[in-house]
């Protein structure tokens, strides 16, 4: 699949998949070194995963400094950025599972279980925050994780179709943080 001219998203098998700029020139973003590709595939770029888990870290030590005197702020911080560090590398290991193996069911549970929870942590601190929120607003609130939580479940767990394909080996993912 090839984007054109005006931007879009490439995909091959030699350097994964990139950004296609607006001269046609691709930045690499999975499968090849982050920076303008000039083609030839790559290793996982070990600088762009370490500088998002730096950014990831600051933000959330920066919420945490800020709401120091508020407990529960700082809980949810905290929790909130375990769950994402642990959804990144289940969500990793997911993906380089082989279909149909007993390990990606588990994978599949984990993934399942860490979103809804992010979700409804959420959707805790929005009603937590919010003052004078009414009673159909509120339920409109919890109604969004829920029904995200049961969307989540029918991809994930709908056993009637068999979705799962091979992963394309000629595409890098990038390891867990």
């Amino acid at each position: 699949m090839e984007g054109g001219d005006d931007g879009g998203i490439r995909v091959d098998g030699d350097s994964g998949i990139g950004l296609i700029g607006v001269d046609g020139v691709g930045i690499g973003v999975i499968g090849g070194d982050v920076g303008i590709d000039g083609g030839g595939g790559g290793g996982f770029s070990w600088t762009f995963a370490a500088s998002l888990l730096a950014f990831l870290t600051f933000n959330c030590g920066m919420a945490v400094w800020t709401s120091r005197k508020d407990a529960s702020i700082v809980a949810f911080v905290a929790t909130s950025y375990l769950d994402l560090l642990l959804l990144f590398c289940c969500l990793w290991f997911y993906n380089r599972a082989a279909p149909g193996s007993p390990r990606r069911s588990r994978l599949k549970v984990s993934v399942w279980t860490l979103t809804t929870l992010l979700t409804f942590s959420y959707c805790y601190m929005v009603l937590g925050t919010a003052a004078g929120l009414t009673l159909q607003v509120a339920l409109l609130v919890w109604l969004i994780p829920a029904a995200t939580g049961v969307g989540a479940s029918y991809a994930f767990f709908d056993d009637c179709r068999n979705n799962e394909q091979p992963l394309d080996r000629g595409i890098m993912l990038a390891p867990p943080v």
